[in-house]
């Protein structure tokens, strides 16, 4: 860009990042119409701007492209925040093609923002592509396995939920897999989500051979590793009291157990 055209440039930039902090204190409000003016001429300034430097200007496009798609969907125009989602998604298709490692974690988000906007089975397809980026992020930057891990569970529970047992069984063993190297970290932290996917990739596989008890042992074998370590970090006696009572009742594994009556 020649030096004549710069201080343009960055007036422009800046009005855009003015229109964008506009829309964002009417949204902080509950003023979701009002949000949407300010956010489509944000929007058309870093379309502009984009235009003439695709390299400084398009992911800032994308991202006001997704901000605008969330204005929508609080305004209930849910036709205009597919529209500006789905773009938002193109731009981060091509900008991730080009540099994975910068873009690829705002690609997966744009999935996850542009699926309700949806059918059913587009919603699955665009899920079960932002979850498959996340973990192979996660490979490459292990400060994302948590998120990868939570999008693995939830992948997991949405295929349950359209009873695509292949599916579901498939994720449910990734989500075990990544929990236990959260786990082997920080059992406290990570232990219940290792818990509850090993919990949930027993039930699937029983539902298509026999039912796996050696995962069930796992699990609680986990609950207990957990409850010690909560014990000796806690020091308190309340916490201590609250550990154990929640080992008695079971809710470390999630069950439920009614109370006993009381005979007279």
């Amino acid at each position: 860009m020649s030096e004549v055209r710069q201080p343009e440039t960055a007036s422009a930039a800046s009005r855009a990042r003015q229109l964008g902090a506009q829309a964002h204190q009417l949204g902080t409000r509950g003023d979701w119409i009002g949000a949407l003016e300010p956010a489509r001429q944000g929007v058309e300034q870093w379309r502009a701007l984009a235009k003439q430097d695709a390299t400084r200007f398009l992911p800032e496009l994308a991202r006001s492209l997704l901000t605008l798609s969330f204005y929508f969907s609080k305004a209930e125009l849910r036709h205009e925040a597919f529209s500006a989602a789905s773009e938002s998604v193109t731009h981060w298709r091509q900008l991730a093609a080009d540099n994975f490692d910068r873009f690829g974690l705002e690609l997966a988000h744009a999935l996850q923002r542009l699926g309700p906007h949806t059918d059913r089975r587009r919603f699955m397809s665009l899920y079960e592509e932002a979850t498959n980026l996340l973990v192979r992020l996660a490979a490459r930057n292990p400060a994302l396995l948590p998120e990868a891990a939570a999008a693995a569970s939830r992948a997991t529970d949405h295929f349950i939920a359209r009873a695509e047992r292949q599916k579901a069984l498939e994720y449910s063993r990734l989500a075990v897999e990544l929990w236990r190297v959260l786990a082997a970290k920080d059992v406290v932290q990570f232990g219940g989500g290792l818990i509850q996917a090993l919990r949930r990739l027993a039930i699937e596989i029983s539902q298509t051979s026999v039912d796996d008890e050696g995962l069930r042992r796992e699990a609680r074998r986990i609950a207990a590793s957990r409850i010690f370590f909560l014990v000796v970090r806690s020091l308190r006696p309340k916490a201590i009291a609250s550990v154990f009572t929640a080992a008695t009742t079971g809710k470390v594994l999630g069950a439920r157990r009614s109370a006993p009556r009381r005979r007279n």
